[in-house]
């Protein structure tokens, strides 16, 4: 029989982010709850009480992260180490079904044809794209889906992070960090073994680089 602190530890142990916000104190439990619980409810095949969701979270953090981390460090431009900043960026979400991704793998392979940059990602069968605004008109050509939500006026910063996993997500706390410190809106964040990327508004980009 599935429990829900063992689908609950999957879940976290899958997500560098949500160990990091974990081990830091980072999270609002109750609204990290709220997110995950639809997660949950799929992986154990039943509904579930929020509080069911938020007393297994919370021990979960007690358990495995039982003393909140240190402060983390300064972070400024000279500790980013090699980092490109790319403006003029979009955000659109989608609700992910058959015709979506075939309509979206469309619109991916045409960007990147035309050598654009572009980061998608996946949560809760919610689709996120983030490519240059010179690419927004194709989208509407392309994806008949109308899109949840578009954002313009963003500015990326696309980060090489360690290979070393603690390193990293030591590097992802540290601008999560910062960005909050600053009141910062985040639009979007893509992490992999190789690299961090982060769109805020460009009017807000140079909070995040000092």
């Amino acid at each position: 029989m599935l429990k829900i602190a063992d689908e609950l530890a999957i879940i976290i142990l899958q997500n560098d982010f949500l160990q990091t916000g974990l081990r830091h104190r980072f999270f609002n439990l109750s609204s990290l709850a709220e997110t995950l619980k639809p997660a949950l409810e799929r992986r154990l095949k039943k509904d579930l009480n929020t509080n069911t969701v938020l007393m297994a979270l919370s021990r979960y953090q007690r358990k495995n992260f039982p003393t909140p981390s240190k402060t983390p460090l300064e972070f400024t431009a000279k500790t980013l180490g090699e980092y490109k900043v790319i403006p003029n960026l979009f955000v659109s979400t989608f609700i992910k079904n058959e015709l979506t991704s075939k309509e979206l793998t469309a619109w991916k392979k045409f960007i990147q044809e035309h050598e654009g940059q572009i980061w998608v990602s996946e949560e809760d069968k919610i689709l996120s794209i983030v490519t240059e605004v010179g690419f927004l008109e194709e989208m509407s050509h392309t994806v008949s889906t109308k899109p949840k939500q578009v954002q313009t006026g963003l500015t990326g910063l696309l980060l090489s992070t360690p290979l070393a996993l603690k390193a990293r997500t030591e590097l992802l706390y540290n601008l999560l960090w910062n960005l909050s410190l600053q009141g910062a809106e985040l639009a979007h964040l893509h992490v992999t073994a190789k690299h961090i990327f982060l769109a805020v508004p460009q009017k807000q980009f140079h909070l995040l680089i000092a």
